[in-house]
């Protein structure tokens, strides 16, 4: 799961073997619906955004394997993309909405090349600063794109959403959520000098799949707290974070609580092997 949420290739091999994994490895194992793989598709190219064209060019194959029929959880945005590109339609509503979209030039490029927002999402030290340069640059100035999560944004929020290191952006204390999505450390570092970590904090870094951050901080965390390591571990189930659910275990040997979470994962080995290491079926959660 891990290759869905940090996707960050064009690389046309290299996707065809991220799709081929998620078939052989994920549908056909029957962990998850194709349904429910296309919903994480969409979800994580929100936070994706540079590598849009890659998680839509999964998100057809997918489709047209085993799909070929409307769904309603797709976002209207990412419809019309693939409306454009494939001539897909997953729910008629949808249509209403696409000629507002073509006439504001959306593509799975996300920005047009050779613009701030564009600088910044390939951060492009170079073109960044050509635009710094300029006497008339505004650096108030606010995008609003509804291929964000967050679609209004600024461009020191644009750079921490992107991890743009290289553009080298002066942050604030609204900046850290921003920067786990981001996630160069860099600018973590900078943004954790305005704000301290939070609870929501480490559920964008699960979400993200940022593990080593996520190991890094989590000491922040007091998961000895029955609310916080109920949230860490469902928030690890909900967003398909084997590897982080996996590395809790490891670190507190806590076999009975991993275990009334396991089944949620679909994975008949891992209840398997919890039980065999002494987890209590009977077991209840800390509350």
């Amino acid at each position: 799961m891990n290759a869905i949420y940090c996707l960050n290739t064009f690389d046309e091999e290299k996707i065809d073997q991220i799709f081929l994994d998620i078939k052989n490895k994920i549908i056909e194992t029957k962990i998850l619906t194709p349904e429910k793989v296309l919903i994480i598709l969409n979800n994580a190219s929100m936070f994706r955004n540079r590598y849009l064209k890659s998680y839509i060019y999964i998100f057809k194959r997918i489709y047209y394997e085993y799909i070929q029929k409307p769904m309603k959880e797709v976002r209207e945005i990412y419809n019309y993309l693939l409306y454009k590109e494939y001539e897909i339609i997953y729910d008629d509503k949808h249509q209403e909405n696409f000629k507002k979209y073509e006439e504001q030039n959306y593509s799975w490029d996300v920005h047009k090349k050779d613009t701030i927002f564009w600088a910044i999402m390939n951060d492009d030290k170079k073109l960044f600063e050509e635009f710094l340069a300029r006497d008339d640059f505004n650096a108030s100035i606010m995008i609003y794109n509804e291929l964000y999560q967050f679609p209004q944004q600024s461009l020191i929020s644009l750079c921490c959403y992107h991890g743009a290191a290289e553009c080298d952006p002066e942050t604030t204390a609204d900046c850290l959520q921003l920067s786990f999505y981001g996630g160069d450390i860099d600018i973590i570092n900078k943004c954790l000098k305005h704000q301290k970590l939070e609870q929501q904090h480490m559920r964008d870094l699960i979400f993200m799949h940022h593990n080593d951050f996520l190991n890094l901080f989590l000491p922040e965390f007091d998961l000895s707290k029955p609310y916080l390591l109920e949230n860490y571990l469902l928030t690890c189930t909900q967003y398909n974070n084997l590897e982080a659910f996996i590395s809790y275990l490891y670190k507190s040997n806590d076999i009975n609580t991993c275990f009334i979470y396991s089944s949620a994962f679909n994975l008949p080995s891992l209840c398997e092997y919890l039980i065999k290491n002494g987890a209590d079926i009977n077991a209840k959660d800390k509350k």
